[in-house]
């Protein structure tokens, strides 16, 4: 378990890279929307950076003190943004990840548009990918990863259900 607790270097800047995969769904969402000239991936986009915003928010509830361990980042945790640049502590709010509930809900939105196999193999592996990333960088405990999961899973599901425009 030496390499969850203590991973070499390259492996931290390999999820560095796995950590920018949602900027990479925001940017191509919103290039796709505007090369086909459809509304469809710019409201998908919008919809994940909404998601991005409801995860801040629920990071700042005044949690109560038996779960207060449960919402903060764990002891190492440093680096965990986007660019990996803000400094944390272990005091910072973590719970649910964000990465995780972004990376679900566009996994999931994927897996009810194109039913096949290889989307769901390819997005339940991109769902590993990045849980796995956040929780070896340490900027997140499982509880946390499994609230984005379960955050992004639902919401990813609603968006088909309900909004899905194409």
């Amino acid at each position: 378990m030496k390499f969850l607790t203590n991973p070499p270097k390259s492996v931290i800047y390999f999820f560095d890279l796995v950590s920018t995969i949602p900027l990479a769904m925001y940017f191509g969402l919103l290039y796709q929307g505007l090369q086909s000239k459809k509304w469809g991936p710019i409201v998908l986009c919008l919809s994940l950076l909404s998601m991005d915003k409801v995860t801040y928010l629920m990071k700042r509830i005044n949690y109560p003190e038996s779960l207060y361990k449960m919402s903060r980042r764990p002891e190492n945790a440093n680096k965990c943004d986007y660019l990996s640049r803000r400094e944390y502590n272990k005091d910072s709010p973590g719970f649910p990840s964000g990465h995780m509930t972004t990376t679900t809900m566009f996994a999931v939105y994927q897996m009810l548009k194109y039913p096949s196999t290889y989307s769901k193999v390819l997005n339940i592996s991109l769902i590993v990918l990045m849980a796995f990333a956040r929780y070896v960088k340490q900027c997140h405990t499982v509880i946390q990863i499994v609230g984005g999961v379960v955050l992004g899973g639902i919401s990813g599901y609603g968006y088909k259900k309900f909004i899905n425009i194409k």
